[in-house]
C-alpha cells in the first residue's frame, strides 16, 4: 500500500482549454509527499508520485478516446530542486508513471520536449496574474520530430493557477503540435473569494506554481 490511499482523481479545465487531473489534493499527506520528494530525491517518494500520476491519468475520461500511445511531457523542476534532489524529479516521476503505464497497456514514453528560456521569477512567490505574466513565453520547444505519432500528455507535480501548463501548451501550440491534456500528482484546492487571508478551502495557503 503507497504512502496515499486510492481516491477519486480531480479534474480541472484551465481557461486555455486544457484539462488537467490530478490524484490528490496539495495538503496534509499529499503536499508532504510532494515536497519531500523533490526535496529528498527519495527514490520510494518518487515512485509513489510516479503511481499517482498514472493513476490520475488512468481516471480520464478522455483516455478512453486517446490512443494509447502517449507522449509523457514534464514540466522541467526548478534548477535549485533539480541540485538539491541530485535530478531532475519531474523527469523521474514521470519515468515511474510510464511503468506503471505501461503494465495496464498504455504505450506511453517520457519525452524531454520543453526549454526554459531566460531568467524567471520563483512562481510560488506570486499572485494568479503575476504568475501568468511570468510564465508567459519562458518556454519553448525545439523539435516535435520525436512525438509526431504520440497523444503529447503534460505532466507537472502540482496545479495550483495553471499559469506553467498554460504557457507549456502554448510552446506545444507555437511549435506545431497538440496538448489538450495535463496530469499532475496534486492540485491546490481553488481560493475561496470571501477568505481575505488568501487561503484555500482546507486553511492552507498555495505555495506551489
Amino acid at each position: 500500500m503507497g504512502v496515499l490511499e486510492s481516491g477519486s482523481t480531480s479534474l480541472r479545465r484551465l481557461r486555455c482549454g486544457l484539462m488537467v487531473a490530478s490524484a490528490t489534493s496539495y495538503c496534509g499527506v499529499g503536499r508532504c509527499l510532494v515536497l519531500a520528494a523533490k526535496h529528498t530525491g527519495s527514490q520510494d517518494l518518487l515512485s509513489e508520485c510516479g503511481h499517482l500520476l498514472a493513476r490520475a491519468l488512468l481516471g480520464l475520461p478522455e483516455l478512453a478516446l486517446m490512443p494509447r500511445d502517449l507522449a509523457l511531457v514534464p514540466i522541467r523542476s526548478s534548477g535549485a530542486t533539480r541540485a538539491q534532489a541530485g535530478a531532475d524529479p519531474a523527469w523521474l516521476i514521470a519515468k515511474r508513471a510510464e511503468v506503471v503505464l505501461a503494465e495496464q497497456g498504455v504505450d506511453a514514453c517520457v519525452v524531454e520536449l520543453l526549454r526554459v528560456r531566460g531568467r524567471h521569477v520563483a512562481q510560488k512567490a506570486l499572485d494568479q496574474r503575476a504568475r501568468e505574466l511570468n510564465a508567459e513565453g519562458s518556454m519553448r520547444v525545439g523539435s516535435l520530430r520525436g512525438v509526431r505519432s504520440r497523444r503529447i500528455v503534460l505532466v507537472d507535480d502540482v496545479l495550483t493557477t495553471g499559469a506553467t501548463l498554460t504557457e507549456a501548451r502554448r510552446a506545444i501550440t507555437q511549435a506545431g503540435g497538440q496538448a489538450s491534456v495535463a496530469v499532475t500528482v496534486a492540485s491546490v484546492r481553488k481560493v475561496q473569494p470571501s477568505d481575505p487571508f488568501g487561503r484555500s478551502a482546507d486553511g492552507s495557503k498555495p505555495t506551489s506554481r
